[in-house]
């Protein structure tokens, strides 16, 4: 028996999805659709049919959650089968190899093409904006790539994936454990509940220093993950 054939016969360690493909599609859509009416302004001229176009962000979700699910099933499949853990090294290897190398291109261009960007990015918001983690430091991104809010969320989440699925399988035990798997997700919804909530308050304290007039007030298209997607 190879270590790609599981020991339980109706476990598949490594399945396909194609109906995934066209969650994806919906998701890619809604994300272009919204991005299309946030640039256009189509957001607040349109009534009803703007506020739909601004909730299209929800495709965000959408990806999201297909990359727990897809990320996180050969951990918990290996585990119910038996088998040895997914190998870290080729995981982490294989996560950079698919979204770095064109996120290195489009950052370079956009950090020298940009005339908004262009004598405004000092050395530390370039080391920041490479790294994917500027928008945990400022809240804002450079222009042209404030929508990469995402991908840095996706990429922290491939960082603490291993992490997690050893606190659900354990390194060595190698067992199904859905105790573990409730307690993580629970602890999951929590801290979101608690993400929010702060972003809430400093949305609501920021939207009142706006309509006092106070300096510095943030405005419509800053780059904040949460106006520019």
């Amino acid at each position: 028996m190879t270590g790609d054939l599981p020991r339980h016969p109706r476990l598949e360690l490594r399945p396909e999805f194609p109906v995934l493909d066209s969650l994806r599609a919906v998701g890619a859509l809604c994300v272009l659709t919204t991005h299309v009416a946030f640039q256009s302004g189509d957001y607040v001229r349109h009534g009803i049919v703007g506020a739909l176009f601004s909730r299209l962000d929800v495709g965000v979700a959408l990806f999201f959650a297909l990359s727990g699910f897809l990320l996180a099933r050969p951990y918990l499949a290996r585990a119910a089968a038996g088998e040895p853990l997914p190998s870290t090294r080729h995981y982490y290897l294989k996560r950079f190899l698919r979204i770095y190398p064109v996120y290195f291109v489009t950052v370079v261009i956009a950090l020298t093409v940009i005339e908004e960007n262009r004598g405004q990015t000092d050395l530390l918001e370039w080391l920041r904006t490479l790294t994917l983690t500027n928008v945990f430091f400022e809240g804002r991104l450079p222009q042209g790539l404030t929508q990469m809010w995402s991908l840095s969320v996706e990429a922290t989440f491939y960082l603490v994936l291993p992490v997690l699925m050893w606190l659900v399988v354990g390194r060595r035990q190698r067992s199904f454990q859905p105790g573990k798997i409730a307690a993580v997700l629970v602890l999951g919804v929590l801290f979101s509940f608690r993400d929010v909530s702060n972003r809430h308050s400093h949305r609501s304290a920021t939207d009142a220093a706006s309509h006092a007039g106070a300096p510095g007030a943030t405005h419509h298209g800053t780059g904040h993950p949460t106006q520019g997607h």
